[in-house]
């Protein structure tokens, strides 16, 4: 379990050697996904605080291939955050497209049972029981897991906040036997009223 686990904690995927077969469940105008609601107290300004802290979240640059921090410049997006096919992350194999750049959340864990966004979770509800789960099915592991994107243009005042939930069965050898991926939550978050 430790096994395949680290290997999705790498960037949050999963990054087997062999080809990838993932449905899309689709998140244009039949999205289902619910709003993201703030813990007491909680506000825009707290989740934009976090995210742009780099000792916290990276923010994944397809042009780089690695993460950087959230670029907000006069409370505005500093740059462009636009959709990732997984294929140009996951050796050229796609499970489909997230809306917005992924997420990396330092402190969050894939050990089953664990946060997977740290302490991102004292910001909104809905991610404290976001965790990493697997279970056998005969030779094979089915895990479950989650990821977050956001998505904005240079110079927005806004960005969307996205959770998606990925499942994939993996045999004996880690290779994926195929899977899903939707988006189950979002959130519009405000730059002017950080």
């Amino acid at each position: 379990m430790k096994k395949i686990l680290s290997l999705l904690s790498s960037i949050g995927l999963v990054t087997t050697s062999s080809s990838l077969s993932m449905n899309v469940v689709s998140c244009g105008d039949s999205d289902t996904s619910k709003e993201l609601t703030y813990q007491d107290n909680k506000k825009d300004s707290d989740a934009v605080e976090y995210l742009t802290n780099p000792l916290k979240v990276g923010v994944y640059n397809l042009e780089t291939k690695k993460y950087e921090q959230l670029s907000i410049v006069d409370k505005k997006l500093g740059k462009d955050y636009h959709d990732l096919d997984s294929s140009n992350i996951v050796d050229g194999t796609s499970i489909g497209t997230f809306e917005g750049s992924l997420l990396n959340f330092i402190d969050g864990s894939f050990e089953e049972g664990k946060s997977l966004f740290g302490d991102f979770d004292t910001i909104y509800k809905e991610i404290a029981d976001l965790k990493a789960t697997s279970t056998k099915d005969g030779e094979n592991l089915n895990v479950t897991f989650y990821n977050a994107s956001i998505k904005g243009n240079k110079d927005d005042l806004t960005f969307i906040l996205n959770i998606y939930k990925v499942s994939t069965k993996i045999d004996k050898d880690n290779k994926s036997l195929g899977g899903s991926m939707e988006k189950v939550f979002h959130k519009n978050i405000s730059l002017t009223l950080s």
